[in-house]
């Protein structure tokens, strides 16, 4: 996700609670505990019942806990894990309940702790998965769909000023007359100063056509006072095309993919028309980011792939097939994808599918390995969203894009440790950018530029 959408999308996640215990009450309500009990207890179910590949439940719940003691600086009991493992499943609320009534003797604050510790048991899952509020799931949405509504800013925070526009897309405010560097001082008539970010975009938001007025300082010597309508922000997924010359012959074109949304095959075919009148032999397309909505990953592959298999998908409704229609973009050009360790999930799914149909060379480093597309579940009780992956991925013939988790090797007395093999997962490229040419030693222009040149290489080599 570009810096525009992430600042566009920050948001305090509230855990709802009944913080009512004093100051210097150390022992936490019993209701509070009872409330992270259940907060607990749903969550793990979500995973349960949802997750593609969901790990046993006493496993989350005792790297839960332990994660908790440690968030919480309390050292775990020795015999925790064989407490946890003679749990009766069934009566897991009581059990946490128990524990944490006793926990919280130790400390007055506990749900902050669980919400941290929950968090950080859902980033080790297979694929991740994340809780969010549900105006953060609604936005997650708005953007996916193409249809955000807002403003039409990324926010900065100005140590000196405040608030500050940091980029000014097309959108309600352009259109009244804001500027890129302005300053926030007032939303409907609420100062900013002393606001964090977060707090600043909450102000930002609302429906679709309800009114805000906003006091903005920028060039001009008098604050100035702007009255508009929130409205849909158009948020392109491609980023133009940019030309780059090659050694031998015309140019070839580049083309970055911010985001996998509802829109981006639109946006490639509208591109697709620019570059027909331009004189490019070929064309590098930009996949260096992830993505997990399934329908969005299926229409790009059928986009890209003159017919063939792309691949198949497999959840609890079954496995299910996908093939692509005749007619592809970019028919007439040669095509080579950029990708490194960021390309995951139905991006990766569509990069193997390019590749497996021998439609275009990848270039760049091995994609993430995360081939899920995700869905999200609601956790009703608590006004939060559960988001996880319920669909694994599979390529062309069958193969995984996700390794298998490698156990613990278990050394029998005087024998020597068994090697474990090597686990292929993700997109192997075809063409393999050496240490130096990473990012982290090569500007994003030299990348493309090697980029294109190999593209230009492996023309010529099939030219012969």
């Amino acid at each position: 996700m570009s810096r525009a959408l992430i600042a566009l999308l920050l948001t305090l996640v509230v855990f709802p609670s009944s913080r009512a215990a004093a100051a210097d009450h150390k022992k936490p309500p019993k209701d509070e505990v009872e409330r992270s009990a259940k907060y607990i207890a749903a969550v793990m179910d979500g995973i349960l019942k949802h997750h593609v590949a969901a790990p046993a439940g006493q496993e989350m719940l005792l790297k839960t806990l332990q994660i908790l003691h440690d968030e919480m600086e309390i050292p775990s009991p020795p015999d925790l894990a064989l407490r946890v493992s003679s749990m009766e499943w069934e009566k897991r609320h009581e059990f946490l309940a128990e524990y944490l009534i006793k926990l919280g003797k130790e400390s007055g604050d506990i749900d902050k702790e669980v919400q941290a510790a929950v968090a950080t048991t859902l980033g080790t899952l297979p694929g991740g998965a994340s809780v969010a509020s549900l105006e953060e799931h609604r936005v997650r949405e708005q953007f996916v769909s193409n249809r955000y509504v807002g403003v039409g800013i990324a926010l900065r925070m100005n140590s000196e000023m405040g608030p500050q526009v940091a980029e000014l897309f097309p959108g309600p405010l352009a259109r009244a007359g804001g500027a890129e560097n302005d300053i926030i001082l007032k939303i409907n008539g609420e100062a900013t100063d002393g606001k964090t970010l977060q707090e600043v975009v909450q102000m930002l938001r609302g429906p679709e056509g309800s009114e805000i007025t906003l006091v903005l300082e920028g060039d001009s010597a008098k604050p100035r006072t702007l009255t508009f309508r929130r409205g849909v922000v158009d948020q392109p997924s491609v980023d133009g095309y940019e030309l780059i010359e090659v050694v031998q012959g015309p140019p070839i074109a580049y083309v970055r993919v911010s985001r996998i949304s509802a829109a981006v095959v639109q946006e490639l075919r509208k591109l697709e028309r620019q570059l027909s009148v331009e004189d490019v032999q070929g064309l590098v397309l930009d996949l260096r980011r992830g993505g997990r909505n399934l329908h969005n990953g299926v229409m790009l592959a059928d986009a890209l792939l003159d017919g063939g298999e792309i691949g198949a998908s497999v959840s609890a409704a079954g496995q299910k097939s996908y093939t692509a229609t005749p007619d592809a973009l970019f028919a007439e050009l040669p095509l080579a994808v950029f990708v490194n360790r960021n390309t995951s999930g139905t991006v990766e799914w569509v990069v193997a599918a390019l590749q497996d149909n021998k439609r275009a060379i990848v270039i760049g480093e091995t994609t993430a390995g995360r081939g899920y597309a995700n869905s999200s579940v609601p956790l009703v009780d608590f006004d939060l969203v559960l988001t996880l992956p319920t669909v694994k991925l599979l390529r062309k013939g069958g193969g995984s894009l996700v390794a298998p988790r490698r156990l613990p090797q278990i050394q029998m007395s005087g024998s020597a440790p068994r090697k474990q093999k090597r686990q292929r997962r993700g997109v192997y490229p075809d063409y393999r950018f050496r240490s130096e040419h990473r990012l982290k030693s090569e500007g994003r222009d030299e990348q493309k530029r090697l980029a294109a040149q190999i593209l230009r290489g492996h023309i010529n080599k099939k030219s012969k």
